[in-house]
């Protein structure tokens, strides 16, 4: 590491911020509601559960806290599956048409 003695010192002896130890309780929240959620709710949804457990943190907090401690919503294959079957059935029903022109168009 790049850092001086005294700036390590500084560092280690430091106490941690407020709003960095408060950012930490709503992390433990969050993974809390996480899990709750057997880890499929992202962002939005993981908010609205806070905000109804009485904690009072903003959408976009949320979202970055979430973002930097790497907790992402797991979608289930069977979501998947079904957006890629309606895929496929447009595709049937946009292949079936007859795209012939009875006349011929007049520019005008």
């Amino acid at each position: 590491m790049q850092v001086s003695k005294s700036g390590y010192y500084y560092w280690k002896h430091t106490p941690q911020s407020p709003r960095s130890r408060q950012n930490d309780k709503i992390v433990l929240q969050i993974i809390q509601a996480f899990k709750n959620s057997r880890q499929t709710y992202g962002s939005p949804r993981i908010y609205h559960e806070l905000k109804a457990q009485g904690v009072k943190v903003s959408l976009n907090k949320v979202a970055r806290l979430m973002n930097k401690n790497d907790i992402y919503a797991h979608f289930s294959i069977r979501h998947k599956r079904q957006k890629y079957l309606e895929t496929i059935l447009t595709l049937i029903i946009y292949t079936e048409q007859e795209f012939i022109a009875t006349t011929p168009i007049a520019n005008g």
